[in-house]
């Protein structure tokens, strides 16, 4: 071999491990990203979990007073 397919050589295996090595990087942040976002999505899973249960705590309420509205009239009249 010449000492330019040599140099040639050593250059694309310098830049191989430079892009190995930046893979690894966006590997670890593409993992990282994955557990934020699972995390997140558990957090709004919640949010409307609370939601939901406070919506149907108020339809509980709303035909309990309409009930106790509709008895008082009842009295009333």
């Amino acid at each position: 071999m010449t000492d330019l397919n040599t140099q040639i050589l050593i250059e694309i295996r310098d830049q191989l491990r430079a892009h190995a090595g930046r893979l690894d990087r966006l590997e670890t942040s593409n993992r990282e990203m994955q557990l934020r976002i699972a995390t997140e999505v558990v957090e709004v899973a919640k949010s409307v979990r609370e939601l939901r249960d406070a919506v149907l705590e108020d339809r509980d309420l709303r035909a309990k007073v309409e009930d106790h509205e509709s008895r008082l009239r009842r009295l009333e009249g």
